[in-house]
């Protein structure tokens, strides 16, 4: 996918910044084209935990309707992916994921059991099973459903 041009940029920015108008938030909005044509929207400010929620549960549902609205707004067959972070949380919970994986893999490792991982949302599900393809001895595979929706790591032997 190609990158954004200045002209999508402006509208999903403008988008963005309505949005959290909208929702009586009062912040610096950062909207970035990322690598393949995702679009990042980064909020700055302070008192914005309400913004996140408990496990960023409020973030996942603001990326969503925001990412909803964009797209619609475009009109495009092809999806773009928006990545929603309030104040570095979801930056912050990246490196939590990557030191989860790495300990994990370790574990597989060392004892050639499976590691099931703690349940979490299907874009921090996602993010572990692209991280963990930088370990081509594992395998990772979702199990459970709904809330319960976890990780499991094995060895591909």
């Amino acid at each position: 996918m190609a990158s954004l041009d200045e002209k999508k940029l402006k509208i999903a920015r403008e988008i963005s910044q309505d949005f959290f108008a909208k929702l009586a938030v009062k912040a610096e909005i950062e909207v970035e084209d990322k690598d393949e044509g995702s679009l990042s929207v980064v909020l700055i400010g302070e008192d914005l935990g309400l913004l996140i929620g408990y496990h960023g549960e409020t973030l996942e549902s603001l990326q969503l309707l925001l990412s909803l609205i964009i797209n619609k707004q475009f009109g495009e067959e092809e999806w773009l992916a928006v990545s929603l972070d309030v104040g570095g949380w979801r930056a912050e919970r990246q490196e939590t994921l990557k030191k989860l994986a790495e300990e994990a893999t370790a574990r597989v490792k060392e004892t050639g059991r499976p590691v099931h991982l703690s349940p979490m949302s299907s874009s921090q599900r996602r993010f572990v099973h692209l991280y963990l393809q930088n370990f081509p001895e594992l395998e990772s595979h979702s199990e459970d459903d709904g809330s319960a929706r976890h990780i499991v790591v094995a060895s591909k032997e």
